[in-house]
């Protein structure tokens, strides 16, 4: 078949100011960040490696298979691992937490699936399962084994624990009541066994604020704060600005970080794997972590994945090619985005015209500045006002469908004011490196 499409519309070319108020620095970020849930041996390695090796990730997040882990309830979990009667999968997940924490990269442990032993057969939700309440203290022994095991074995004691996606179900379900009673069972248990780890506060698979109700009875519950370490979303079905100024405004509430813990535009993007590399899908992506930078402030971004499953990269067989592995657009949005220095503050930015995305960073203490743009319309003029007065010249970097991280440009800084061409379809950082 063949088609004649044609579009007509008023393009719009006027001039951007964007202001930037360095004066009223918010939350610290990190940096970029990674999922580690092994589930290719074949493949995620050389993945693997090869992220660690060319991003500065600063987060990591295992899978527990708490399923593998325990799968009887009368058997003791540790006594099996140390035999080496656990599955295989078990102690190469443990491996690489313990390759991450050689890099001094920080690891968050989270369950997707529960071993039988542990759902509520008469309490059936619509998706997922949900824990049999009555054996909480059974789960906790059970969950602070492997975590007790994985500090004694492989020298990493977990930041952090979660349940994955608990408010839709994948794979253990729970009520925001529910979520807050096993904060409490399992920090306070945890502690008991002299663990530093925390909880991780929703988890959600939904960016939407009705997910986010899932926090507010842990929030509203001053008992069970010293037990949580930061409150985290992943960026699916919903992150709209209402969605963000919501989760923005319960991680205030609580006073702790605000994580992006899984990052991306579609969680269903597994099954029409090719549009991965479409630039389109590749500029959303970074314009969806740009707005939550702005609104958020997250601590950090971690993309899912930073394995062979949703990769960054291609080659080696990854999305059907066969040539040498190499980074995609998404990569170098990573890396881009990862070039704000670790330590710096997150400072308002506002731009006065649509389909702009930005954000701004401030390490303070180095004089170094980032300022991010997603421009998803047409070439235009943009100006920046607010600029420190340190500040004399930014050096321009560009990701875009050809171009990855490409230093363009530098341009001069006056009187806390710098202007520039921002080119259509781009993802472009201003850093004075």
């Amino acid at each position: 078949m063949i088609f004649d499409i044609e579009a007509s519309g008023t393009i719009d070319r006027e001039p951007v100011t964007l202001t930037l108020d360095a004066k009223n620095p918010g939350r610290k970020w990190d940096g970029i960040s990674g999922n580690y849930r092994n589930q290719f041996p074949d493949k995620d390695p050389m993945v693997i490696d090869y992220c660690l090796d060319s991003l500065r990730v600063t987060w990591g997040r295992i899978s527990m298979w708490w399923e593998n882990w325990q799968p009887e309830e009368g058997v003791n979990p540790t006594e099996q691992a140390k035999a080496g009667k656990l599955p295989k999968r078990v102690y190469e997940q443990m491996e690489l937490a313990q390759k991450l924490q050689q890099r001094d990269i920080p690891v968050i442990v989270s369950v997707w699936a529960a071993p039988d032993w542990a759902v509520d057969k008469n309490n059936i939700p619509k998706k997922g399962v949900h824990l049999d309440q009555k054996k909480m203290d059974q789960i906790c022994e059970s969950i602070a084994r492997y975590l007790i095991y994985l500090k004694l074995e492989y020298g990493v004691e977990a930041s952090m624990f979660s349940f994955n996606e608990p408010d839709c179900g994948v794979e253990v379900y729970q009520t925001p009541g529910e979520h807050a009673i096993f904060n409490k069972a399992i920090g306070a248990y945890l502690k008991s066994k002299g663990l530093a780890t925390k909880m991780l506060l929703g988890d959600t698979g939904h960016g939407t604020a009705l997910a986010g109700q899932i926090v507010w009875p842990t929030i509203n519950d001053p008992s069970i704060h010293p037990y949580i370490g930061a409150i985290a979303l992943h960026t699916y079905h919903g992150c709209n600005t209402s969605d963000l100024n919501e989760w923005d405004r319960a991680s205030k509430a609580m006073n702790v970080p605000l994580m992006v813990t899984e990052g991306g535009t579609n969680s269903a993007a597994h099954r029409s794997p090719l549009v991965f590399l479409q630039p389109w899908f590749q500029l959303g992506e970074i314009d969806t972590y740009i707005r939550i930078c702005n609104l958020c402030q997250p601590l950090t971004i971690m993309e899912w994945q930073l394995t062979s499953d949703y990769s960054v990269l291609t080659g080696k067989g990854l999305y059907g090619d066969n040539g040498p592995l190499r980074p995609t657009q998404r990569f170098w949005n990573l890396k881009q985005l990862g070039a704000t220095p670790a330590g710096s503050f997150w400072m308002p930015v506002s731009g006065n015209r649509p389909n702009i995305s930005c954000a701004a960073a401030g390490d303070i203490a180095k004089g170094i500045y980032s300022i991010h743009l997603v421009n998803n319309g047409a070439t235009r003029e943009v100006t920046i006002t607010g600029i420190p007065e340190l500040v004399k010249s930014f050096n321009i970097y560009v990701t875009d469908a050809t171009r990855g991280m490409k230093k363009i440009r530098t341009i001069p800084v006056a009187s806390g004011k710098a202007a520039f061409t921002l080119e259509a379809q781009t993802y472009t950082s201003l850093i004075n490196d």
